[in-house]
């Protein structure tokens, strides 16, 4: 693998949350991954590790996708697309994809990935989803998952994702959410801190997307995220976690128990 980060100026919280993303070793653990063989297998059963790196899975990118409208010929935007799992998810139905990611190293991982299936690495960009690197009205649809956690400017974001969408045309977000009152133990699996850390109720997305989109869809995935966790932290799991990781799962978990975060699906239209 060339391993090649592309080189961009961040500051502030953007910096922070590509530093952690950067750090956390799931560069090197698809690295040594890779090394012990690739037969070039990248679907949900073949590529579990560079697939999908939030609640639920590969299973739920197929779930969020199955809501949407007919994908085949469509060009969909992943915002915040991690090493491509989603994007691949998208090709697959025969969606001409992109993905962005703030995290350079993900972004030179999705690119290794697709020169190895004999696929286009240019469908991939490094980028904040507040300065979006394409024209306006770019895409039919987008999605975003397990990324708004990262963004305290929640307007900007949906500010961006309303450019480059067309009119009429689906933003598929799926994020953890605060479902409820309490406090949230930190570190999380998102952040090792508050101050990259922003998990926001449903109802603080509507009202940053009201200027631009129209609630279509709202589901809650509370019950699916426990067991996920769960099964993530059982000594049954053949890719055990990081001892790091394993305590922020804990936290995650304790979170989803009490009600106060839970997955949350939400589906808004981009208003002419």
């Amino acid at each position: 693998m060339s391993m090649e980060a592309e080189t961009v100026e961040l500051s502030g919280v953007e910096a922070r949350v590509a530093a952690y993303y950067g750090g956390m070793g799931l560069v090197e653990r698809i690295e040594e991954d890779l090394g012990r063989g690739f037969d070039g297998d990248l679907s949900p059963e073949g590529a579990r590790l560079y697939g999908s790196f939030h609640v639920g899975g590969a299973p739920a990118v197929e779930r969020l996708l199955d809501a949407m409208p007919p994908l085949e010929g469509r060009a969909v935007l992943d915002i915040g697309c991690g090493v491509g799992g989603a994007v691949r998810a998208l090709a697959r139905r025969g969606a001409f994809a992109r993905g962005v990611d703030l995290t350079a190293e993900f972004i030179a991982v999705a690119r290794d990935l697709s020169r190895m299936i004999g696929a286009d690495p240019g469908i991939f960009a490094v980028g904040g989803a507040r300065a979006l690197p394409y024209r306006d009205r770019a895409f039919d649809h987008a999605l975003m998952l397990h990324v708004g956690m990262n963004i305290a400017d929640k307007r900007g974001a949906m500010a961006e994702a309303a450019r480059v969408i067309r009119p009429g045309g689906t933003f598929a977000i799926y994020d953890i959410m605060r479902a409820g009152p309490g406090p949230i133990a930190e570190p999380q699996p998102w952040s090792d801190g508050p101050e990259s850390s922003f998990a926001e109720t449903p109802e603080a997305y509507l009202a940053a997307a009201a200027p631009w989109f129209t609630e279509a869809a709202r589901v809650e995935r509370r019950e699916e995220g426990v067991a996920f966790v769960a099964a993530l932290l059982s000594p049954a799991e053949p890719r055990p976690v990081s001892e790091a990781m394993r305590g922020k799962l804990v936290n995650l978990a304790a979170a989803f128990r009490a009600g106060t975060l839970a997955p949350v699906e939400l589906t808004l239209i981009r208003r002419d």
